[in-house]
């Protein structure tokens, strides 16, 4: 199981434009398995890619940022509310 889990991390030392929000930093992981970094965004209580048009909710506040295909793998039942 797992996924494909990224990051950026960056050396100790001169700060280099923060970001202000952890909710700045999430891009579309299937958009980013084609190759683009697209920044979601925030609507309502889940999140939506505005290039693929792909819903990411958050349950029990627990954000859901899967490829699709993984998303109705391993939680049909949050995948199917969609």
């Amino acid at each position: 199981l797992g996924g494909n889990i990224s990051g950026v991390c960056r050396k100790s030392g001169e700060e280099v434009g923060g970001i202000g929000s952890i909710y700045d930093a999430l891009i579309c992981p299937s958009c980013q398995q084609s190759g683009s970094a697209v920044q979601l965004q925030r609507k309502g209580v889940s999140f939506l890619c505005p290039q693929c048009l792909k819903t990411y909710p958050v349950v029990d506040d627990v954000l859901f940022l899967f490829e699709y295909e993984k998303f109705a793998q391993l939680y049909p039942e949050v995948f199917g509310s969609l």
